[in-house]
């Protein structure tokens, strides 16, 4: 699989990072700030209660784990990616080490970015097969996280 070589793919990419600073900040940093600090509580809320997300709604102890991690380690990546996606396309003058930090971190950021948004999608499909949500929340919510598992999964592949 090419190295997002592609400028439609590199394009995607640094709008989906652009895209993922407002959600981790506004949406997901809820599972561990404290209300008093959070920017837009209301928007959780809102996404809670129209998705019946149970796993923001119930902040379990692995979740608030995965949310620390997206906080001091993705959130800082997701300004850092967009300005260099640009480094991994056919370019003169390129050498291996330019690209071998920003590929590394491409790579650590998908697996840890597929695998944790994956658990939370057992998650959801295990509540539901216990009966603790309907089908349709379960699909709604499947809908919901397997972007994240999809999305940051490819870049394992740089």
């Amino acid at each position: 699989m090419p190295a997002l070589q592609s400028g439609r793919e590199q394009a995607f990419y640094k709008w989906y990072f652009l895209l993922h600073i407002v959600i981790t900040v506004l949406v997901d940093a809820t599972v561990v700030v404290p209300a008093r600090w959070q920017l837009v509580p209301a928007l959780a809320q809102w996404h809670i209660r129209q998705n019946d997300d149970f796993l923001l709604r119930e902040r379990p102890l692995w979740m608030q784990a995965f949310v620390l991690v997206e906080l001091v380690f993705q959130l800082p990546l997701f300004f850092y990616f967009p300005g260099r996606l640009h480094r991994l396309g056919p370019r003169k003058n390129k050498t291996q080490t330019d690209n071998s930090l920003l590929r590394g971190l491409l790579k650590v950021y998908g697996y840890n970015a597929a695998l944790t948004s994956l658990c939370c999608c057992a998650a959801v499909v295990l509540r539901c097969a216990a009966g603790g949500v309907s089908t349709a929340t379960a699909l709604t919510l499947l809908a919901l996280y397997l972007p994240y598992v999809v999305i940051p999964a490819r870049l394992v592949f740089v």
